[in-house]
Formats: structure tokens, sequence, C-alpha cells
């Protein structure tokens, strides 16, 4: 058997097992590289487990922990209570406006937390049983909230953005046209933005289509006051977006430092300001941090040892050439590596995806002339889909036990969003603009050109 046959066939059992897929991935790569064929004894374990100790010491990776510490504080801190109440003084009073509400409210906590999981424990516990209240079908709202929580992860600041800069960054077989471009996270974050808030407006395109089919109830015009009020009380929060954008993106400070000031700031704000939370209550958010953490950088460990195993035995160039043979159209390709990611990310997590999917994809990706960066998002909006999607999807599972809506009784009332998710993916996909044309703009604005943008 060869060794990528060992690996997927192991990797594949024992997921099917049960077993975490942090330990599967670790598992099925030594099963995999056990195989290798080496006459001459240069391939040691040692090896193996420099590469998997080597992908963690980055020194860029520091962002991720601070993000996530940064994220639970604002989940615990009363920043979504401050951007729900914004968002309805602003779109709550149109038909179906608490839906539209939902939405907007993941769209700004989103670029706060960086965290789909967070979107959906923090503004569905407000939101769900509001909507209830006011006439929406619960799983109507449980559908909202679950679909519109991934925006977050596309909408900067985003931990997988982060993750997928220095993946790709270090993907040698990513060369070619594209081996000068630079893949920082500033350039990925600007990318971001407009996909991001395409797929809002799709969201909320779906809403309103089914608000009116439904009679779902209209808001009440509050004033020109309250929106005033409402966003005096949310310019804290507001504010640490701006903080952490505005440093990296005017190249005041790295993603790691900016990610150390939102953790400074979101612990001031949610102490002081809103006072939602206490120093007691700190150490215990440290450790959820921590569980998380130890969770994400054990996922980058393992997913190194299978990378090794991929460049051992050029699986991107049997891929590619796999791919050539198949089609040399780059819109066909693009259709089938759509297809693909869809299916395969309702099976895996984002993190574990992102460490797999990039090393394998990119390099073909870039044969038919995709740029890295476009790949990228189209990459994270594909595994977005699959957080709302069975069997695996985190965000679905958080809302159905948030709502207490069963799993068979979301699959109708999920299906216009995954529509609406689908058709923006498509958009993203074959027009690279909306993804190139900001990062492009940027450049040229602040007149510090970045090599391989057009």
């Amino acid at each position: 058997m060869s060794p990528f046959a060992c690996l997927a066939s192991v990797f594949v059992l024992l997921v099917l097992i049960g077993m975490p897929i942090a330990f599967a991935i670790a598992i099925a790569s030594f099963a995999g590289f056990a195989m290798i064929d080496d006459p001459f004894g240069t391939l040691t374990p040692y090896a193996l487990l420099t590469d998997m100790t080597g992908g963690v010491k980055q020194l860029a990776l520091i962002a991720i922990p601070l993000f996530i510490l940064a994220g639970k504080i604002m989940g615990r801190g009363g920043l979504a209570q401050r951007l729900i109440g914004l968002s309805q003084s602003l779109i709550g009073q149109v038909r179906g406006g608490t839906g539209y509400v939902n939405v907007m409210a993941s769209m700004f906590f989103g670029g706060v937390s960086g965290s789909a999981v967070a979107d959906v424990s923090s503004i569905g516990s407000i939101l769900i049983p509001v909507m209830d209240a006011e006439g929406y079908d619960r799983p109507f709202a449980t559908a909202v909230t679950v679909s519109s929580s991934t925006i977050g992860l596309i909408i900067p600041p985003s931990n997988v953005m982060i993750l997928y800069a220095i993946v790709a960054g270090g993907t040698a077989a990513a060369g070619g046209a594209y081996a000068h471009v630079d893949l920082d996270v500033r350039t990925m974050f600007l990318s971001g933005f407009l996909p991001g808030t395409m797929i809002g407006v799709s969201l909320m395109a779906a809403c309103g289509v089914l608000a009116r089919l439904r009679g779902y109830p209209k808001g009440r015009w509050t004033g020109l006051g309250q929106v005033a009020g409402s966003f005096v009380r949310a310019i804290p929060a507001l504010g640490i977006v701006a903080i952490i954008l505005g440093g990296i993106l005017f190249g005041f400070v790295t993603a790691d430092e900016s990610a150390a000031v939102a953790v400074v700031c979101a612990l001031l704000v949610g102490l002081f300001v809103y006072r939602r939370i206490a120093l007691r209550d700190v150490p215990e958010i440290i450790r959820e941090s921590l569980v998380t953490t130890g969770v994400v950088m054990l996922l980058i460990a393992a997913s190194n040892a299978m990378k090794f195993i991929f460049i051992n035995e050029g699986i991107d160039r049997l891929l590619l050439d796999a791919c050539l043979s198949l089609t040399s159209n780059r819109f066909v390709f693009l259709l089938v590596l759509n297809v693909v990611l869809l299916v395969f990310g309702t099976f895996l997590d984002m993190t574990p995806a992102v460490l797999i999917f990039t090393p394998l994809f990119l390099p073909v990706a870039v044969s038919y002339g995709v740029h890295p960066i476009h790949f990228g998002i189209i990459l994270l909006v594909n595994l977005c889909i699959g957080l709302c999607t069975p069997p695996v999807g985190n965000c679905l599972f958080v809302g159905c036990g948030l709502s207490g809506v069963s799993l068979t009784r979301m699959v109708r009332p999920m299906l216009p969003f995954y529509a609406a998710m689908i058709a923006a993916l498509l958009l993203v996909t074959y027009c690279e603009p909306i993804t190139m044309w900001l990062p492009a703009q940027w450049e040229a604005w602040f007149a510090r050109p970045a090599a391989g943008l057009p």
C-alpha cells in the first residue's frame, strides 16, 4: 500500500469511529510515514516530529491565541448587546426587520470577534428568543443566526485568514507566476471585506423574500434620537474594530501586536465601560481560551505531519495532472473545485480543512491562473458553508442547542440560506475583482505597491 493510500484509509477509519480530528490526522500521518520506501534510512520519525513542532513555532501564530482570547472577552463583555441595539435602530423597522438585524449584528460582531461559534452563541442567545416572541418561526430564527454567523470568518479580523496566510505563504509549490506575491495578513484582511459584505447582503435578501411570503412583522421606527443613542453606546465596541483593523491596514502594528491591543481594549471595555465581566471572571475566560488554543495548535502540528507526506509523495503534482486531464478550462476547474470543497467541507471543521486543502489545491489553482488571495477567499467561503451543514457543522449544532430546535427540523429552513450563500460563492468565484479590487486600490491609495496585485 502506498503511503498516501495508507494515510487516507487510516484517517477515514479514525474519523468514522469518532476519534478527534487532530489525533486522527496525526495517527494517520505516522501510519503513512511508516509506509514510505526509504532504502537509505534517511527518513526517521524525528524528521516528522521536527516538521510538526516547527509548524507551531512561527511567531505569526501568536496572533491566533490572542484573537481567541479577545473574542472570548468580547463575547462575555456585553459587546453583542450594543451591536444588536445599533442594528435594530438602523434597520429593525422594515418587514422581517429582526431577521435583517440578526444578519447585520453578525456582520458587526464578526468584525470584532472573528469567530463564528462566538457569534452564534452571543447573537443567538439574545435574538432567537426575541424573534420567537415577535412571531417568527423558531427554526427560521435559528437558520438566520447560524448562516449569518459565518460572515465573521470572511469580514476581518479572522483567525482562519491569518492561518491561511501562514500556510499559503509557506507552500513552496505555489510558486510560478505568483511566487513573488506577499500573502500577508493585511492583504488577506482587505480581500475579505467585499465578499463578506456580499454574503451578508445575500442572506438579507433571503430574509426579505421569506418575510414577505410568510407575513413576518414589521418593527417600529424609533427616530434618529434612538439611532444616535445606539451608536454612542456601541462606540466602544466599534472602536475596538477600528483599532484592530486600522492598526494593521495602516501599518502601525502587525497582526500579533493588534491582537494584543485587542485583548487589552476588550478587557477594559468589558470591565469598566459595559461592566458585564468582573475580575473574578478573567481566569475562567483565559482557561477557555487556552483550551481552544491548544486544540488549534495541535491541529496545526498534526496537519504539518500530513503535509510532510503530501510533499514526499508528490500528491500536489498528481492532483494537478488529474485536474489537467479532466479539463484545461479555468472556469470548469473552479466549478469542480467548489463542488469538492463543498462536499469535503461538510466533513471537516474549518481549521483542519484550511491546513489540509491549502497545500493540496493552492498549487493546482495557481497553475490555472487563480491568484492565491482569490483562492483563499474561495476556500474560506466554501468552508463557511460547511460550518452550517451536518454532519460536522459546529455553528448548526450550537444554534440548535441554543434554540432547542432539532437537527431534522432545521433542514428545510436552512435551504434558502444555503442557496443565498452558494449564490454569493459563485459571484466571488467567477468575479475576481470582488476579492482583488480593494487590496489593489488600498495599495494604490497609500502608494505602497504590493507585487502581484492587479
